[in-house]
Formats: C-alpha cells, sequence, structure tokens
C-alpha cells in the first residue's frame, strides 16, 4: 500500500514538473518572438512584422502600414501572462514619427499573442496598430 502512495506521488511530481517545463519553454520562447517582432517594427520590416499576425488577423488587417512610418520605441508597460502561458496580453508603448512630418508621436495598444501547440510558435491576434498618418 505504501509503495502505490509513493508511486502516485512521483507520478503526480513529474506531471507537475513537466507542466512547469512546457509553461517556461513556451514563456522563453515568447521571449525570442517578441524581440524578433520588436526588431522588424523598429526596422521598418513590416513585411516581416506580419508574419508575426495570426493568418486570420492578417487577412482581416485592413491597416496599411505606410513605409514613411518610423518606430524608435517599442515599450512593453504590462504584461499579463496566463497560468498555462499559452496567452499573453501586454500593453505597449511605442514612439514613431512619419519621415515627412519629423515630430514624434505616442501610441498605447494592447496586444494579444497566442501559442500555437501544433505548430509551437507564437501568434498575435491583433492587428498592427493604427498609425496616425497624419
Amino acid at each position: 500500500m505504501a509503495g502505490r502512495i509513493v508511486l502516485l506521488i512521483g507520478v503526480a511530481l513529474a506531471l507537475v514538473a513537466c507542466a512547469t517545463l512546457q509553461k517556461n519553454s513556451r514563456i522563453s520562447e515568447f521571449d525570442d518572438v517578441i524581440l524578433a517582432y520588436r526588431r522588424a517594427l523598429l526596422d521598418a520590416d513590416y513585411t516581416a512584422v506580419r508574419h508575426f499576425l495570426d493568418p486570420g488577423v492578417s487577412k482581416a488587417s485592413d491597416t496599411p502600414v505606410n513605409k514613411l512610418v518610423k518606430v524608435v520605441e517599442f515599450n512593453p508597460t504590462n504584461v499579463d501572462v496566463a497560468e498555462d502561458a499559452t496567452k499573453i496580453e501586454q500593453d505597449i508603448c511605442l514612439q514613431y514619427y512619419l519621415l515627412n512630418v519629423p515630430r514624434v508621436k505616442t501610441l498605447q495598444y494592447r496586444q494579444v499573442w497566442h501559442y500555437n501547440a501544433e505548430h509551437r510558435l507564437w501568434l498575435l491576434q491583433t492587428p498592427l496598430p493604427n498609425f496616425d498618418q497624419q
């Protein structure tokens, strides 16, 4: 009887450890993705930026990003991670300017990222921000 209890406790601990490792792995993968997303945005590589969008969001997003937009700051100000680390919501503060209007503007918006377990990747569920083109 005692052997069964020890075995059950061992199995339970192994399952908890496995779940924790998966969660940490997903968060680590997100860190890499958000750095790449940030770099693409700061480099004005909007083709690469769109590759981070969930295909459904990408098709529905009708916000054309003008090549005249130059993002100079990308700062997450608040990050909320779901308990199972499959969804991350973050508030973003962007500073940008238009190349033909040298005035820095600030834009705040909320991003929602979802982990696609089947393809093992993070996808942005929210469209690109609507940069003021005026």
